[in-house]
This record gives structure tokens, sequence and C-alpha cells, in this order.
């Protein structure tokens, strides 16, 4: 009988310090591989599935941010489209709008979800 494969290998490239081939156990998430490959302040995480495991001859490829555009509706001094990196989440906008002294931060700060092209905020 053939032996049972006790490591998968996989390769990560794109956005992150140390792109190439490891060699990891079975069952190794893409947020443990992210962990070793350590992503670079110009990756977009956004589309990046970091709780799936991986499998043995996968590649994964962390792409570079690009600029999408949202709204900003609300207590806002500039309500209107704002032009923002990919991956980046509701809870980061706090330093990227100028608000209002009535705005209302706290549900803003609460929201871990990225941000996708078009959303209105």
């Amino acid at each position: 009988s053939e032996p049972i494969a006790t490591v998968l290998q996989v390769k990560i490239d794109g956005q992150v310090a140390k792109p190439g081939i490891y060699r990891l156990p079975l069952k190794t998430t893409i947020k443990e591989l992210l962990a070793q490959a350590q992503p670079l302040p110009s990756a977009d995480l956004s589309r990046v599935k970091e709780r799936c495991q991986l499998h043995d001859g996968q590649t994964v490829h962390v792409p570079e941010r690009r600029s999408i555009t949202i709204q900003v509706t609300g207590a806002v001094l500039q309500p209107g489209p704002l032009e923002i990196l990919s991956g980046t989440r509701y809870c980061e906008l706090a330093d990227q709008i100028q608000m209002m002294p009535e705005a209302d931060l706290k549900s803003l700060l609460k929201r871990r979800r990225f941000l996708k092209e078009g959303d209105i905020v």
C-alpha cells in the first residue's frame, strides 16, 4: 500500500515578503500560510479566504491593492465619492473621512467587513 501523505506542498506568490513553495502539515489554513509568507502592506486580502484549508499542489496568489470608489453619506464634511484602496475595512475608514462632531463612529468602528467598489457608507 502507498504511504499516506502527511504534508502538502503549496506555492504562494504576489504581494508577500516570502513567496515560494512551502511544505506544510495537512489541514493547514491559508491564514497559517500567510503568517509564514508575510503579506506586504500592498496586499489586498479582501478576497483571500483565510479559513480555507490548503490542498496539495495549490497556488495562492495575493493580489495588489487597487483603487476603488465608494460613496460617503451622512454626518461627514465631504459627502460623495471617495477613492480608497481595495482591501480597506469599514473600521479603517474613520481615519480617511472627516466626520462632523455629531457623527456616530461606534457602528462604523465595529464593522470588520471589507469595502467593495460602489459601497455606500
